[in-house]
């Protein structure tokens, strides 16, 4: 046999084969169950971050409520009424 026919057909062998050995190495289960856990992980997050967004939300909602009011959202101060909102108080020094 020729052997530049030998080799091509050595290589072209190997070829078929190792890409049919990448292709089963890339769908193991191990690696199903890697996608699956990056999955879920990315799941938890989206959702703590959609918890995060829902009380950012609230507290703009509050805020505009109050200013609508003309007073200020004040949550950390007492002495504001049922929607935490504070009188403007100016001074002057």
């Amino acid at each position: 046999m020729n052997p530049k026919v030998f080799c091509l057909l050595l290589a072209a062998t190997l070829a078929v084969s190792s890409a049919s050995v990448a292709m089963e190495a890339s769908t193991n289960t191990n690696d199903r169950a890697s996608l699956g856990t990056a999955m879920r992980a990315l799941a938890d997050e989206r959702a703590e971050q959609l918890a995060e967004l829902a009380l950012l939300q609230a507290k703009l909602d509050a805020a505009e409520r109050c200013a609508g009011k003309g007073k200020f959202y004040t949550p950390d101060k007492a002495g504001g009424d049922e929607h935490q909102c504070t009188d403007i108080v100016v001074t002057h020094e």
